[in-house]
């Protein structure tokens, strides 16, 4: 009797056709269903451990570091996302305890796979855009999260091989006009951001832009 069942696009279409709830495995040939899960490749920075050297974070075996471990969902409607400075002080609460105390203006995020995923909540990057962080590079990027970023005026980056390459404690830096991601001194060329784009980050997101333009 629900309202809203969630499955698979062959699954709907094989129900569309039925008129009724017929998932895909009960026609002949369907083949096995395969059930996958996301789960995080690390889930959480012991206490005490150091994961920042130089204004770098090293997160980058952290694949599916999702909005929950950024900022937890039990905050979402006590901590209005138009109020960056308490946002702060709970941002990777659920991840890395040592986070919030240490992170600072111009700091750069290295992280893994698929980052930014669960929640559509803005609190996240609103948090690290108001904390200063420079930039997040990552191997991949939930869309929602990527667009609240630039919403936010964040700079994201997917840079695969500028991630696997960097190790801890490796010197980071970023030449947005140039498309040049520096790890360890090696050059890792990316397409310079759009203008419009760069005007929104320059602007410290899209409503200041909105704003002014």
């Amino acid at each position: 009797n629900a309202e809203i069942y969630l499955a698979s696009p062959a699954s709907v279409a094989m129900s569309a056709i039925q008129g009724e709830i017929n998932p895909l495995r009960a026609y002949p040939g369907a083949g096995p269903v395969r059930r996958t899960s996301v789960t995080p490749s690390l889930n959480q920075i012991s206490e005490g451990e150091n994961r920042k050297t130089g204004g770098v974070w090293d997160y980058s075996d952290a694949d599916n570091l999702n909005t929950d471990q950024m900022f937890t969902g039990k905050l979402t409607y006590q901590v209005k996302s138009s109020d960056p400075a308490a946002i702060i002080t709970h941002l990777f609460a659920g991840f890395d305890p040592g986070f919030a105390d240490r992170v600072g203006e111009g700091d750069i995020i290295m992280a893994g796979e698929n980052f930014g995923c669960g929640s559509s909540r803005e609190h996240p990057a609103v948090g690290l855009a108001h904390a200063g962080v420079q930039a997040v590079i990552v191997k991949s990027v939930n869309r929602i999260f990527f667009r609240s970023s630039v919403n936010q005026g964040l700079i994201l980056i997917e840079h695969r091989q500028a991630v696997e390459s960097f190790r801890a404690g490796d010197p980071v830096s970023i030449e947005l006009q140039k498309g040049i991601i520096l790890v360890n001194n090696i050059e890792y060329p990316f397409e310079p951001l759009p203008d419009k784009l760069m005007d929104i980050i320059s602007k410290n997101g899209l409503v200041n832009w909105i704003l002014n333009d």
